[in-house]
């Protein structure tokens, strides 16, 4: 059997142990809240891979370069191991090792973020006693919006 001080060392390395963990995920969460704000389209900015613009998703930037860009699909890539790099302007170097690359957004330089209400439309609700969209001259209810002849 332990003695209580065994005990109240193990409880006390316990509690610490939980309270680092909870930091971490509160950690992890920030980054993700974070990230989620650079989501959008990057109007003006060219992705070094593949050409592509504007670039929509993350705009991975490279912070040890001065100028050089990914979209997320060569940035994925770049994770496997494999370098992209199209844009014969932009000299940088071929080494992976020299590249470290963060999520980035300007604000105001171009940058629209993703919303979700750029993603819901709202659709007119007809209602039952307006006249029909077929130009039938009836009521919606009793021409296209009759459940019985729907069937």
């Amino acid at each position: 059997m332990s003695t209580p001080e065994e005990m109240e060392a193990k409880r006390a390395e316990i509690v610490k142990k939980v309270e680092m963990a909870k930091k971490a995920m509160e950690e992890e969460e920030k980054k993700k809240e974070q990230l989620t704000k650079k989501f959008g389209t990057h109007y003006g900015i060219t992705c070094d891979g593949c050409g592509c613009t504007p670039m929509v998703g993350y705009r991975w930037h490279c912070k040890d370069c001065k100028n050089h860009d990914l979209c997320d699909g060569c940035h994925d890539k770049f994770k496997n191991g494999e370098f992209i790099h199209n844009n014969k302007q932009n000299v940088v170097s071929q080494t992976i090792s020299d590249h470290h690359f963060e999520a980035e957004a300007q604000l105001g330089a171009g940058f629209k973020p993703f919303s979700k209400e750029a993603y819901s439309q709202k659709v007119k609700k007809v209602k039952p006693n307006e006249p029909c969209s077929c130009n039938s001259g009836k009521k919606f209810k009793k021409c296209c919006g009759d459940p019985a002849k729907a069937k």
